[in-house]
């Protein structure tokens, strides 16, 4: 059984809705960028991955609350997962998949 591995990269940035600068009310989207493609494409939005939106004026302080499912998940994804190829013969077919989260870009 072969090994195969993705690099995660994590960002996330506040907006503000429909552009009132004065508004209390904004959104994190947090997105996960594959790093295992070249730059040119991994910044394309076929390419980005939208992992959650936060909504709300005080993320801030509840933002962890909101990443623990994703945290989960990449700790499975750190252990392993089986995976299956269907282009590769039946003989051949699983093979255990690994990430690893690399870097973050955030603005709390």
């Amino acid at each position: 059984m072969a090994n195969s591995s993705i690099k995660f990269g994590l960002a996330n940035d506040g907006v503000c809705p429909f552009s009132f600068l004065s508004s209390k009310y904004s959104v994190w989207p947090v997105r996960l960028i594959v790093n295992n493609i070249p730059p040119w494409m991994s910044v394309r939005k076929e390419h980005l991955i939208l992992t959650l939106i936060v909504p709300g004026k005080d993320q801030d302080k509840n933002m962890e609350a909101f990443l623990a499912r994703f945290i989960d998940e990449m700790q499975l994804l750190w252990k392993g997962i089986r995976m299956y190829d269907i282009s590769h013969p039946p003989s051949n077919r699983s093979f255990m998949l690994y990430g690893v989260l690399c870097w973050t870009i955030h603005d709390f």
